[in-house]
């Protein structure tokens, strides 16, 4: 697992390049135990245990993962409508296309919650 801290309303606006989207894909479909070894080997091969700076400062890095408890949250809803509803009444490259635009304007936005009615939005 890897743990950031993303800054109160900062944004990256500039566009990924292909090979940083090949990159980010390939780690974020990459099975558990897969990622599990990779993470092990870096740690192996790093060497942390003996690193100076890191004993310098009193820090210890174990060879061994963490176990944390976690659950795994819900789906947020109106996503879950939008993609149920566009997967049923439009067309693949329809699809993808409002899918963009959805990330686009909507992601990192709050919505009320509202109600459907035999597929039709109200």
């Amino acid at each position: 697992m890897e743990v950031c801290k993303i800054v109160e309303g900062q944004r990256y606006s500039k566009k990924l390049i292909e090979r940083q989207i090949t990159a980010l894909l390939k780690v974020a479909c990459q099975r558990v135990h897969e990622r599990e070894k990779d993470i092990m080997q870096t740690v192996f091969h790093n060497a942390y245990h003996e690193e100076p700076y890191a004993k310098e400062f009193g820090i210890n890095i174990s060879d061994k993962l963490a176990q944390v408890e976690a659950r795994i949250l819900p789906a947020p809803w109106i996503f879950t409508i939008l993609v149920e509803y566009l997967s049923q009444h439009a067309t693949r490259s329809k699809y993808n296309r409002l899918m963009q635009l959805f990330f686009f304007f909507f992601v990192g936005s709050a919505f009320p919650l509202g109600s459907c009615k035999n597929g039709n939005f109200l």
